[in-house]
């Protein structure tokens, strides 16, 4: 993969991860109870994590925009990370095993999009290297 190519799919990682934050803020604004009683914790916790996952959506159309993408896309893919593993470690803790197992999903879907754009990073940092 050429340099532009890994540019481009690195901003097109944000910008999907852009789409996948906007529909799981809204999803959580607008289902808050719903959520908040499957997770057994206050749908206020549920609705207050859906306006920042709606704000971080804003900020990664920003990031992807960014003439410097690369420390963007360290700074994505390591939040990415760490929202795995607290999804992780939520849906251990979860009694139902229907609600464990969709945390363990989103929990993959957001993994996915980590390892993605570490991927591209290590490929890029290999390339300027060589």
């Amino acid at each position: 993969m050429s340099s532009p190519s890994l540019e481009r799919a690195a901003r097109r990682s944000l910008l999907a991860d852009t789409g996948y934050c906007a529909v799981s803020g809204a999803a959580f604004v607008g289902l808050g109870g719903r959520v908040g009683r499957a997770l057994e914790v206050p749908r206020a916790l549920v609705r207050g994590a859906g306006v920042a996952t709606l704000v971080w959506s804003v900020a990664l159309v920003w990031m992807a925009k960014a003439t410097a993408w690369r420390p963007w896309v360290a700074v994505v893919a390591t939040a990415n990370a760490i929202a795995a593993a607290l999804l992780v470690a939520t849906a251990l803790t979860r009694p139902s095993r229907k609600v464990g197992a969709g945390l363990g999903l989103a929990a993959c879907e957001v993994g996915g999009f980590a390892l993605f754009q570490a991927l591209v990073l290590r490929r890029d940092r290999a390339r300027r290297a060589s």
